[in-house]
């Protein structure tokens, strides 16, 4: 699929993220945004450039495993398999694109997802779905799109479509849309192990950024502003446990679902030389993954 650079309406209130902050925000856009699919939010403009048209993408996360972007898009009707896609971290361009296997109808878990997560202990791919009773926990196999199930999501029982993220550290939090709160699960058993709630806004995605090291949440109405905001989450102590929101960008035209972070690398830096055959031929090699970064950039 080709590269598209039309842009969402976007106006960008304060950058939060310090000025040395070189990650770049990915973001899924739904079907009812003027141009929905898969693009960044450019602080230069500013806009939400779409990379890659979908009719909806309802998560989103970077894989620093395998350097890739993973997007889902379900079909529009929540028993039906969706696509996992893979994506170029640089440009967004398409690399994969499967389709779920069959679902049997009728099963709780087996709602659309509507989040995606990296665990950066394992590398695993995680995902939570909307579903029928309780939001359901999945490991995702990137080559199939199969799900392994992990459990119910401890945090609430509303039928209401979730978000996850973990920090680089391995910490799991959740988020449900009509609940302004988000919880830290623990990540074998799934229960909460504390909670901080925020004013206002219904959570619609999470993510992390490496820059700020925190929570990024993607919320509708916050402060009744309308449309979609982006903010930088700072969990509170003691015993309120209250969550400080301070937004970087509210789009006036869009439908944002998640967002996640890729670290700017230094992508064409020269290979380190090693001594001896064996090290020049891992050098020649390590060269020639740089010449791709380059021409992908």
């Amino acid at each position: 699929m080709g590269l598209r650079g039309a842009a969402a309406t976007a106006v960008f209130l304060a950058m939060a993220s310090p000025a040395s902050a070189t990650a770049v925000a990915w973001a899924g856009v739904g079907g009812g945004s003027i141009d929905p699919g898969f693009g960044v939010l450019d602080p230069i403009g500013p806009t939400l450039d779409i990379r890659e048209s979908y009719a909806r993408v309802t998560g989103v996360a970077y894989d620093p495993t395998r350097d890739v972007i993973w997007s889902f898009q379900p079909t529009g009707r929540d028993r039906t398999p969706g696509t996992l896609r893979s994506h170029d971290p640089v440009t967004g361009a398409e690399l994969s694109s499967v389709v779920e296997p069959a679902f049997t109808t009728g099963s709780d878990r087996n709602n659309l997802i509507t989040d995606l997560a990296v665990n950066p202990v394992t590398g695993d791919l995680w995902g939570i779905t909307y579903g029928d009773s309780s939001s359901q926990l999945f490991i995702i196999d990137p080559v199939d799109a199969s799900r392994s199930a992990l459990g119910v999501d401890g945090s609430h029982v509303a039928n209401n479509a979730a978000a996850i993220a973990f920090s680089s550290d391995g910490l799991l939090f959740s988020t449900s849309y009509n609940q302004a709160q988000i919880w830290q699960l623990d990540t074998a058993t799934l229960l909460p192990v504390t909670s901080w709630a925020f004013a206002g806004g219904n959570p619609l995605g999470l993510g992390w950024d490496p820059d700020a090291d925190q929570l990024a949440l993607v919320s509708s109405e916050i402060g009744g502003a309308g449309g979609e905001t982006v903010s930088l989450v700072e969990l509170g102590g003691g015993v309120a446990n209250i969550a400080t929101l301070t937004q970087v960008a509210q789009f006036s035209t869009g439908a944002l679902h998640d967002i996640t972070f890729v670290p700017e690398l230094d992508r064409n830096a020269a290979p380190v030389p090693l001594p001896g055959a064996a090290g020049l031929l891992a050098a020649g090699l390590a060269g020639l993954g740089l010449a791709r970064r380059r021409r992908r950039g």
